[in-house]
């Protein structure tokens, strides 16, 4: 199979303005380079968008951030895709939950069993975190990508399903015990690639500040 040394470039520019104490408006540019040795597969990555972040209260956050990205590929036609990214969290006493939604493009290198590359994507995902007595803490996540390759012929489209949840508990002041279970289903265009998994941890982990400054 043709192979050779990949090199990557990537940067992303924010510039804030603070509209309010709670609402702050904001520009983005990024940009991201994939550059093959050997394969004519080399291919730059821009993005412009625009976004909100607002605080509604203590508890509640939200931002929104639109635009666009276009790809200049070497050897393929150049495309352009929308981005999207948005996110709420909402805190209660004991419960704290989080949403977020994107869509763009991006490099997918390496992801599974072949190289796939470029990506035009959308994802959605969401979680709950929970006090459930005293140091003991439950939480549940949920995550869903739909991926299509832009490099295939005819396009390679992927979908990545992800659950799981966990409980934790803290003792002895800097000790951490838990157990972790995690679903995943891939489903793709290619055989290879489809799987299910499912994976069961438990552990114990210490933390402690050795010094502060």
């Amino acid at each position: 199979a043709e192979s050779g040394d990949l090199t990557t470039n990537s940067g992303d520019f924010y510039l804030y303005y603070s509209f309010t104490p709670h609402t702050r408006v904001f520009g983005h540019l990024g940009y991201s380079q994939t550059d093959y040795d050997e394969k004519p597969d080399d291919y730059k990555v821009y993005t412009a968008s625009t976004g909100v972040d607002h605080q509604y209260s203590k508890t509640l956050s939200l931002g929104v951030d639109a635009g666009a990205s276009w790809v200049e590929r070497e050897y393929f036609s150049d495309t352009e895709s929308l981005y999207l990214s948005a996110q709420i969290e909402k805190q209660w006493q004991r419960t704290s939950w989080y949403m977020n939604a994107r869509s763009g493009l991006e490099s997918r290198e390496f992801t599974g069993a072949d190289n796939l590359g470029l990506s035009r994507y959308w994802s959605v995902a969401t979680g709950l975190d929970r006090t459930l007595w005293r140091n003991i803490k439950g939480n549940l996540d949920f995550s869903y990508r739909d991926d299509s390759y832009l490099e295939r012929e005819p396009e390679v489209d992927e979908q990545h399903l992800e659950a799981s949840g966990g409980l934790s508990w803290s003792f002895a002041r800097w000790y951490k015990g838990f157990c972790r279970y995690t679903f995943v289903s891939r489903d793709a265009d290619i055989e290879a690639d489809k799987y299910e998994d499912h994976r069961f941890f438990v552990g114990v982990s210490a933390e402690k500040d050795l010094f502060r400054w």
